[in-house]
């Protein structure tokens, strides 16, 4: 049985644990961290080589956005590390960008049926539980077997979080330079923007993605108010429940 890549990452997670206890929420991707879209990654999650050696610039500007973003609020960087979520950055269109310089688009996964016993008991208590389990505790594994029926698994959330670098590197460099009617009060510091994404991100995924924009984006500002700056120990994200006006 392989060690999960991020153990001494995430230590307090045992190992017999699925998507952080979050099953119904959460998909497990092998101990994978948010992807910058700009590298390759191996099949257990670990960054490769940079796919184009000319973007070595702009993906080490995405590794600062999630670096900086897990810094502020390592509680949120570890309810999106349960999810496929990419990172890449691009000029979006301004009615896209004219409030928080990002956007992300979300696409649900299919409900997914699990008919094997032992692919059920590893998928609510990680990869390789179930022969650890029957090994150990047979009786309580043949009841198990002998009670289990097919259950239908919610799908979950991938999602693309596009960074609209050149419209912060401008905001940036007006402010700095208390131009165009900015000053030091309007910058935006690395990692926000990528926050409120995943904001937005921790809202639709909780709704089912059944929420209009505007409650999305009221959201999305609460859920930076809340998690700013606290660790995972102080804020159970998992129980967190969308603003509601």
């Amino acid at each position: 049985m392989s060690v999960d890549p991020l153990t001494k990452k995430f230590p307090w997670w045992t190992p017999y644990q699925f998507a952080g206890n979050t099953p119904i929420y959460a998909l497990d991707l092998e101990g994978k961290e948010l992807m910058n879209a700009y590298y390759n990654y191996s099949n257990d999650g670990q960054k490769l080589a940079i796919k184009d050696p000319n973007d070595q610039e702009i993906a080490n500007w995405v590794d600062l956005q999630i670096a900086q973003m897990k810094n502020d609020d390592q509680a949120l960087f570890d309810y999106a590390n349960k999810y496929p979520i990419t990172i890449t950055a691009g000029n979006l269109p301004q009615n896209e960008t004219s409030n928080h310089n990002g956007h992300i688009d979300m696409v649900k996964k299919g409900d997914m049926t699990i008919t094997s016993y032992e692919q059920a008991y590893d998928y609510e208590h990680g990869s390789g539980a179930w022969k650890v389990f029957a090994r150990d505790h047979w009786t309580d594994a043949k009841k198990y077997k002998d009670e289990f029926k097919p259950v239908v698994v919610k799908g979950g959330f991938e999602a693309t979080i596009t960074l609209d670098k050149s419209k912060i590197d401008e905001v940036n460099q007006n402010a700095d330079m208390h131009k165009n009617g900015y000053d030091l009060r309007d910058k935006i510091p690395d990692g926000k923007v990528l926050k409120h994404e995943i904001g937005h991100f921790l809202h639709d995924s909780k709704t089912d993605g059944n929420s209009d924009n505007k409650s999305s984006e009221k959201d999305a500002q609460k859920i930076e108010n809340t998690f700013d700056g606290k660790p995972d120990t102080q804020t159970d994200i998992n129980n967190y429940q969308p603003y509601r006006k």
